[in-house]
């Protein structure tokens, strides 16, 4: 008697801990799914948003000059080793010359003569491999621009007339921000003064030497949605 009742014991547990087991292996598949699902959609969002807009433009940029605030870092720098790899002379404008000199350096590094990543990195399609070229340095010319200072604003213009330099294309580029309150050289709060008001000026000084050079300038202003969230 005992054994029947230990062995019917033993079959119910056995039976209980199989359901369990489908209980947990059916949970375990919905979290694995859910898992899954997830990531594809932080995959799919990195590709298509996170990972910033793809320029599929195949055009050449031969004999342009452009001149691209900031470009010693982000933004400002790919923008700086794509536009040269498409032929471009651009001029770095930046506040700090030495870091201005690494970020050339790195440039040079990637896409310069003879680099096996000259033809791999950052390349989008067959087509645009087809029309970029290595950089060369002088096509990188590195030029001090403080833009909380309208003293070296204007030095920076007036070097560029100086030069008899054409300019075809103007990218307002650099930017400060969550610094803690500070003026700039002119008695303007910082970002401010930097990011508009710095900006503002250099455009307006170089809008004749940029009417005279061509009939096809561009300026071109980097923007953030972060102004949204004042208040």
């Amino acid at each position: 008697m005992w054994k029947e009742i230990v062995a019917f014991a033993g079959a119910g547990a056995a039976l209980y801990a199989a359901q369990q087991s489908e209980l947990i292996n059916e949970k375990a598949a919905k979290i694995l799914a859910g898992i899954g699902g997830t990531t594809f959609v932080f995959y799919l969002a990195n590709r298509l948003y996170f990972s910033g807009g793809k320029c599929y433009e195949t055009e050449r940029l031969d004999g342009k000059y452009v001149i691209i605030t900031g470009a010693n870092t982000g933004i400002g720098k790919e923008t700086a080793a794509e536009l040269a790899r498409r032929g471009a002379t651009v001029i770095m404008a930046c506040r700090n010359t030495e870091k201005a000199e690494a970020a050339k350096a790195e440039i040079i590094a990637d896409y310069g003569i003879g680099r096996p990543t000259a033809f791999t990195k950052n390349i989008l399609n067959s087509k645009i491999k087809k029309i970029i070229t290595p950089v060369k340095s002088q096509q990188l010319i590195i030029e001090k621009l403080d833009l909380s200072s309208f003293k070296s604003i204007r030095e920076f213009v007036q070097r560029v007339r100086d030069r008899g330099q054409k300019i075809d294309i103007l990218i307002n580029n650099a930017g400060v921000m969550f610094c803690p309150y500070m003026q700039t050289a002119d008695g303007f709060e910082m970002q401010v003064g930097t990011n508009h008001l710095g900006h503002f000026l250099l455009t307006e000084l170089l809008l004749p030497e940029m009417n005279r050079s061509s009939k096809r300038t561009r300026v071109i202003i980097l923007s953030s949605e972060a102004h949204l969230q004042t208040k």
